[in-house]
């Protein structure tokens, strides 16, 4: 999101026009128009610098404001700013921007297709109600405007992102994490991230155990699955790969096994041969019968067939 854009007033247009009658004609328009990316531009600049500045730069000029556009509508491109993602939704608070320029169907694609974080309370209310689930599960996981009462309104439409959205200023409490579990149809990625807001071991075997709504999920999630199971300890290990086992097999790939025989020197013999199909299927048989013969699991070498 644009922060802190300086608006061009008074004293800098009588600079830029003290640095334009300096220059060659042919390095004009590139010094104008490198205002217009930079600055929040007025009537009054575009007034004074109009010869220099073509519909491109002066429609992704960045926070854009309809009273701009209405007094230079021949250089407004309405296609370019529909797909801008720094655009600000500004225009779109006001009803006559809406009704000359956006049609029927192209609503949704101007805040899908924008930074979420410039999605304001204001904007989004206003439009709410001709917003497609599509829009509305974009500004719940991605945007700064999602509130504890959203999640749990919208919960069968959150996505994986809302753990990632530094933008949420939402306490993940296990009441609340507990709600979104049991009302959503889940897959093991899902449940994996939520599990990571957690630190409460008991109520994340709770949750491993729950009889949830499961979907599968056919990807892989290597990073979100290792910083989950390198903090727990390993006597939940069995629990998290049941559920992926279950609904998502191939998230049990060749780097997260390797990752974990890497990182642990003893991992627990059942939690092994519950899993040793997965390390077979993945090429490490050799990997996990070292690790049974240093740690002396003569059961897993049994069913290793090396013993």
């Amino acid at each position: 999101m644009q922060k802190n854009i300086k608006t061009i007033g008074a004293s800098e247009v009588s600079t830029i026009r003290f640095m334009l009658g300096s220059m060659p004609e042919k390095n004009r328009k590139a010094l104008v128009e490198s205002q217009c990316s930079k600055y929040k531009i007025s009537p009054e600049f575009v007034r004074e610098f109009r010869e220099h500045i073509g519909a491109g730069a002066f429609t992704k000029s960045p926070e854009l404001t309809y009273d701009v556009i209405r007094a230079y509508p021949d250089l407004f491109d309405f296609g370019a700013w529909r797909f801008h993602r720094e655009k600000s939704l500004e225009p779109l608070l006001h009803d006559e921007f809406v009704s000359k320029y956006v049609k029927e169907g192209e609503l949704e694609s101007c805040f899908l297709q924008t930074d979420p974080s410039n999605i304001t309370p204001e904007v989004f209310d206003r439009h709410a109600r001709s917003l497609g689930t599509d829009v509305t599960r974009f500004v719940l996981n991605k945007s700064r405007l999602t509130t504890e009462d959203m999640i749990r309104k919208y919960t069968d439409l959150l996505d994986e992102d809302i753990f990632w959205n530094r933008y949420v200023k939402v306490d993940w409490t296990n009441a609340l994490l507990e709600h979104v579990l049991a009302n959503k149809t889940l897959t093991a990625r899902f449940l994996v991230n939520a599990l990571s807001k957690t630190t409460d071991l008991a109520f994340m075997k709770r949750m491993l155990n729950a009889p949830l709504r499961y979907q599968d999920y056919t990807g892989t999630f290597d990073g979100e699955l290792k910083g989950l199971l390198l903090n727990i300890p390993q006597a939940y290990y069995g629990d998290v790969f049941s559920a992926l086992s279950k609904h998502s097999p191939n998230a049990i790939t060749y780097s997260l096994l390797d990752t974990l025989l890497t990182m642990n020197d003893s991992l627990e013999e059942e939690f092994l041969m519950e899993n040793a199909e997965h390390f077979k299927r993945n090429g490490l048989t050799g990997r996990l019968a070292a690790h049974a013969r240093a740690n002396d699991y003569k059961s897993l070498l049994v069913m290793l067939k090396l013993a």
